[in-house]
């Protein structure tokens, strides 16, 4: 795909994000949770399409995270799920291969999210931008492995970051050692 192609698929793919920003939404019903972790999530989805609300909801459980798409419910996680995985974590927890692919597992909110395009900004604005995008990328990778064949297409800012990034780097040579196919892009 050449880069004009693949300019124009980002566009089209994202060209509906603005309106979307309504039909897709996260509720933390009941928190218990201090108030920085709500602030937390509200950042790391802020200027994404999908909106963070927050409501108290009698007989349900506390600290519960729900995924509504256009008035449906989608998927629901604990609270703490999202902490482990995405808001009291930095990108080192996968890049350094602290968290080991074989047991990334994506809370069913953020998985539910899969058919919502994401806009990640360059360095330093993507910090908390590009967590989600790290998560679901080594939950990708992990399926990859666990499944043995079949094609993995995955793109890099840069190509050496394989190189630098051990975690990355631990990830591509368990692929190596199954008969997937992999095609890596980038600079």
């Amino acid at each position: 795909m050449s880069r004009t192609a693949l300019a124009r698929f980002v566009d089209d793919a994202c060209a509906g994000t603005s309106a979307a920003t309504g039909g897709t939404s996260l509720v933390v019903v009941n928190r218990t949770e201090p108030e920085p972790v709500q602030r937390m999530l509200d950042s790391l989805f802020d200027g994404q399409p999908v909106s963070v609300d927050e409501s108290a909801v009698d007989d349900a459980d506390d600290d519960v995270v729900v995924l509504v798409k256009d008035d449906e419910l989608v998927a629901t996680s604990p609270l703490a799920a999202l902490e482990r995985s995405l808001l009291l974590v930095n990108s080192d927890r996968y890049i350094t291969g602290a968290q080991r692919v074989g047991t990334v597992d994506p809370p069913d909110v953020i998985l539910g999210l899969r058919d919502t395009p994401f806009r990640v900004r360059g360095y330093p604005a993507s910090n908390s931008e590009k967590l989600p995008m790290i998560l679901v990328s080594r939950y990708v990778e992990r399926l990859a492995i666990d499944g043995g064949s079949g094609r993995l297409r995955a793109a890099f800012q840069r190509l050496s970051r394989i190189e630098d990034e051990r975690g990355t780097l631990a990830v591509y040579e368990r692929l190596a050692d199954t008969d997937v196919d992999v095609h890596l892009y980038g600079v």
